[in-house]
């Protein structure tokens, strides 16, 4: 069976729904309902993979808060290999801040430890036993960004195929400097 090691950010989303209006400032709105379900396209995505019967492991960055440790149990529970994850005590886990409506959503996001990922987090020794490398949201992972080149070579030297998801740039520019 392949391997895929997904690399990439770890955050929680909490998903308010059923508004009667948007909220603007210096108002307060009500919902009807709300959400704490696991967030992040790399972790989204791993965890589909592993529904599929594929084998994942995951390098990412959580803090070690309450946010972090509900991303971890969801993640285990879904079968990935978490060893490379790194837990840290300097910097509180990403979250994701949805409120939904039934024609469209509005996102707020806190990068945490998404933005601390770097190239370093991700040695070549973790590529080990993998075929694949995937990662996501190019635009939100600031300390990652500059790395991905060196990454993708890595991975590929390695042996790997490698696939990327940019996401959303919230500064809508769409150029991360990554060439082909």
């Amino acid at each position: 069976m392949k391997k895929v090691l997904c690399a990439g950010e770890i955050n929680v989303d909490l998903v308010l729904q059923g508004y009667t209006e948007f909220p603007v400032p210096g108002k307060e709105v009500l919902v009807r309902d709300f959400a704490m379900v696991m967030g992040s396209a790399t972790a989204i995505m791993a965890m589909g993979l592993a529904r599929l019967g594929t084998s994942v492991a995951f390098v990412g960055r959580v803090g070690e808060d309450a946010f972090g440790h509900f991303c971890l149990e969801q993640l285990s529970s879904r079968g990935l290999d978490l060893s490379r994850v790194i837990r840290d005590g300097g910097v509180q886990t990403g979250l994701t801040v949805a409120i939904t409506h039934p024609l469209d959503r509005a996102l707020v996001t806190y990068l945490g430890a998404i933005s601390a990922l770097t190239g370093k987090d991700v040695p070549t020794t973790s590529m080990a036993g993998c075929h694949h490398l995937h990662s996501s949201s190019f635009f939100f992972q600031e300390g990652l960004r500059p790395d991905f080149p060196d990454l993708f070579a890595r991975a590929q030297a390695a042996g790997l195929t490698t696939s990327l998801d940019t996401g959303y740039d919230s500064h809508e520019q769409w150029d991360g400097g990554l060439r082909a």
